[in-house]
């Protein structure tokens, strides 16, 4: 089996979308899966490079920073990725292809040489689901400007999964007949584990959260 990976975000860019794909991949290779990745071009990272039995291939991107890929980032990604996807899929007959972010990237989806040929699936990570964010309005306008896409986008994909409940949720008010599955984040078992009842009886309870620091992570309600 072969599939293709496509996301704006990879290591060492992005957040938590980028180390998804990134794990995900990683996992796929060590069931026997062949994994390609199509994402952004990163100053240092090569085209084609091999890492941890991916090959990633990468296109420009006019990303803010290497944190921060902002509106112009993602949708710059798409209009260079598609002569590249159109290159790949040419030549390498994917049996699927996983999209991360319903918007921008499974825009991609959309083009003649799509459907026709193979599935793909749609991973539903949060910014990409009207209403998910309304603090930030320009990315909301952007949404009802193309929510025919996305609904089509949805309609379309053999699978659209979704990391939680709550954005599942979210996500059923924009196309309340979607199929949606969950699939939550992975995580690194050998890395964090649950501490012992003594650690916390004995000690000061310490908290720790990695995140943007946006109003709709609620990082102020924590503190």
């Amino acid at each position: 089996m072969h599939i293709l990976l496509l996301n704006y975000e990879f290591p060492p860019a992005g957040g938590g979308a980028g180390f998804a794909t990134y794990n995900i991949g990683r996992e796929l290779v060590k069931m026997g899966v062949k994994v390609d990745v199509l994402t952004s071009r990163i100053e240092g990272e090569t085209d084609g490079a091999i890492l941890d039995g991916m090959r990633i291939y990468r296109v420009p991107s006019w990303r803010k920073g290497i944190h921060d890929c902002g509106m112009l980032g993602a949708y710059s990604y798409v209009s260079f990725a598609l002569r590249k996807r159109s290159r790949l899929l040419k030549r390498t007959k994917y049996d699927l292809e996983h999209f991360f972010f319903s918007l921008p990237t499974s825009i991609l989806s959309l083009s003649p040489m799509q459907r026709r040929k193979h599935p793909y699936i749609v991973s539903l990570r949060g910014s990409d689901v009207p209403g998910y964010d309304p603090f930030n309005q320009k990315l909301e306008k952007m949404h009802k400007i193309l929510l025919p896409l996305t609904k089509n986008i949805w309609r379309n994909a053999s699978a659209v999964v979704a990391l939680s409940q709550g954005l599942k949720d979210i996500a059923l008010k924009t196309a309340p007949d979607q199929e949606i599955d969950i699939i939550p984040n992975g995580i690194e078992l050998n890395q964090f584990y649950p501490a012992s009842t003594e650690k916390i009886q004995n000690g000061p309870l310490k908290l720790i959260t990695v995140s943007r620091l946006l109003e709709r992570k609620g990082i102020h309600h924590l503190l």
